[in-house]
């Protein structure tokens, strides 16, 4: 069965981890998608239950698809190696983030050079 009050707690936790990504306040956010600042705040501490037009308006205002607002990956995967890189990345910025994607991709490039 479906815990209702987990679900929303994950929607609240992603759309503020989300949101700190872009390095944007509450007060931005809630300005993109037309709702006061302190309901979106209330919904990040699982205190409102947004919407699903809301939840759809936040997930385009994020630019980030719909079902990733209702995973919470860290739980998820932090015993493989890719979710270990998630969840890091998911501490990050988008600038911070693409900077140490960049570094992976040229290290992944030199180990293929030498593994030849």
């Amino acid at each position: 069965m479906i815990d209702e009050e987990k679900v929303y707690a994950v929607i609240g936790k992603r759309i503020r981890e989300e949101r700190r990504k872009l390095d944007w306040t509450q007060e931005q956010l809630s300005e993109k998608v037309d709702i006061n600042p302190k309901h979106l705040s209330r919904i990040e501490s699982n205190a409102n239950r947004p919407s699903f037009d809301i939840i759809i308006k936040l997930a385009n205002a994020l630019d980030i698809p719909l079902i990733s607002l209702f995973v919470d990956d860290k739980d998820k995967n932090k015993d493989d190696a890719v979710g270990n890189i998630k969840y890091m990345l998911s501490e990050l910025n988008r600038e911070q983030q693409k900077h140490v994607i960049n570094i992976i991709v040229n290290l992944i490039k030199e180990v293929k050079k030498i593994a030849k």
